[in-house]
């Protein structure tokens, strides 16, 4: 999506398969815990984005499409 795109790909990569010190996604999380991590950010090392900026439905098509994409490598 462009919301991953513009907010995450930076860090994650275009692909979603992490970039250094960051995961690749969606990784072992479960679509409720993956929402919940991009709302809340993480220790510091990730903002958090509100749904104003990243809706609940995006972000459920992103966590299908980079788990797609995540099970395509494997």
């Amino acid at each position: 999506s462009i919301a991953y795109t513009t907010s995450c790909a930076a860090c994650h990569s275009a692909s979603g398969q992490g970039d250094g010190a960051y995961p690749a996604l969606p990784g072992k999380l479960s679509e409720e815990v993956f929402i919940r991590v991009v709302r809340e950010g993480r220790h510091g090392s990730m903002p958090a984005f509100a749904p104003t900026v990243i809706d609940d439905a995006t972000l459920r098509a992103d966590f299908a499409a980079l788990g797609a994409r995540q099970s395509a490598v494997a």
